[in-house]
């Protein structure tokens, strides 16, 4: 496989992951209501266990400490655990990195990230061997350029070195609005052939063998019918025959905000039982079966790491 296919790969990992994190936070209401097949009922009585970890996650959550849980302290305790998975990564990748007081040089970036090459100060890549994989070396240029246009952005402060902030920015663009834009712009170069900024079902298909879609099948293989569906139903929103940047950037980079406010809406309709806008620890505890199938404990798992959280 090839540089470019290993990127749409990616891309179509990231879909993938992207596209459970919507149907995760769908899946058991709708329009603020439970579905009939959500989860099954839970015992009205939780071990104690269970009980003290609700009790603290209503504590963190309570930043002003005067016992009651608004809209706003919810919502940031919903996009806490959405960028956890982040924070947790950038914990480890940081500590491994090769740093210059507290700074990570692009030039030792570079040489981790494109091991077997020289680099220059004109950004030109080298092969350090034969001249035979000049077509490797052509595609590694444009990963090379990819990623410094993206640690450009990332540096804020224009020093050409990132700290641990900007850091999380160029490994992580998704958790900042200024970033989001360049995994569109990223996915669109990999997956984009012919250059006119917009991407074709014919495009979309490309990573597949092409012996593989004009196979005569004596019936259309399930996963090209799902795949075409993906593609008309859920991407090419305006019905056009393409995907444009605006397209991709709604299932590339969902709105996580409004996904936290959904959830906000939903867990004070059933947990706020006076409706006076916030959720004392009395009302959080009582509702438990409830929250345990809601984002404010991950569905249950956030129990079981409490004390990472």
């Amino acid at each position: 496989m090839n540089l470019q296919s290993a990127f749409a790969a990616i891309t179509f990992l990231l879909i993938g992951f992207i596209g459970f994190i919507a149907a995760l936070s769908d899946q058991n209401y709708v329009d603020g209501d439970f579905l009939a097949s959500a989860p099954p009922k839970m015992s009205p009585k939780p071990d104690e266990h269970t009980l003290e970890v609700l009790e603290s996650f209503h504590a963190k959550m309570d930043k002003d400490r005067d016992g009651k849980v608004t809209p706003d302290e919810l919502h940031n305790w919903l996009r806490y655990l959405q960028t956890k998975y982040i924070r947790d990564g950038m914990a480890s990748r940081w500590k491994d990195l090769q740093l210059e007081n507290g700074k990570l040089l692009w030039i030792t970036y570079v040489n981790n990230r494109f091991r077997g090459w020289t680099h220059t100060e004109d950004t030109e890549l080298e092969l350090e061997g034969e001249d035979s994989l000049k077509e490797k070396a052509f595609n590694y240029k444009l990963a090379l350029d990819r990623d410094r246009r993206r640690w450009k952005m990332a540096d804020e402060d224009g020093d050409d070195k990132l700290d641990k902030n900007e850091y999380m920015l160029f490994a992580y663009p998704e958790v900042s609005a200024k970033m989001r834009h360049i995994i569109v712009d990223e996915n669109m170069e990999n997956l984009d052939m012919d250059g006119d900024d917009k991407l074709s079902l014919e495009e979309f298909l490309a990573d597949y063998d092409k012996k593989e879609l004009e196979h005569d099948y004596d019936e259309t293989p399930t996963w090209l019918v799902g795949d075409k569906e993906h593609f008309l139903k859920r991407m090419d929103l305006d019905g056009s025959g393409f995907v444009e940047k605006h397209e991709m950037a709604s299932w590339l980079t969902p709105d996580m905000d409004g996904m936290a406010d959904t959830e906000v809406t939903f867990v004070f309709k059933k947990v706020d039982d006076d409706q006076d806008g916030y959720i004392t620890v009395e009302e959080f505890m009582n509702h438990y079966d409830i929250l345990m199938h809601t984002q404010v404990t991950n569905h249950g798992d956030a129990i079981k790491v409490h004390d990472e959280l």
